[in-house]
């Protein structure tokens, strides 16, 4: 964690600005029935980013073949809490047949 907050620090605060005004003045939402490709959502339930189980499973419901996995006790960084379960599903996920 130190390692990503210390490189992360190394981008200067103007382009953080500028990449955050970037995601807020996008509407994704129209674009989302228009994902055809196979799709997994990980989500930890203590996310504080993006907080609302209901809008992850309106995004899975929205984009089609998609599916929702959610980590229990689990926050935004899912694959530096739990690596290990992370690389198996999301091997999992890449093993499984596509349509």
């Amino acid at each position: 964690m130190e390692r990503a907050v210390a490189e992360s620090r190394k981008v200067p605060a103007q382009t953080w600005r500028a990449l955050l005004d970037g995601m807020l003045a996008t509407d994704a939402n129209a674009q989302l029935e228009k994902i055809k490709a196979p799709t997994v959502i990980f989500w930890g339930d203590r996310e504080t980013i993006f907080p609302l189980r209901a809008e992850q499973e309106t995004l899975a419901k929205r984009i089609s073949n998609a599916k929702l996995t959610v980590y229990e006790e689990t926050g935004h960084a899912l694959h530096w809490e739990r690596p290990e379960r992370f690389a198996i599903d999301l091997a999992a996920w890449l093993d499984e047949p596509g349509d």
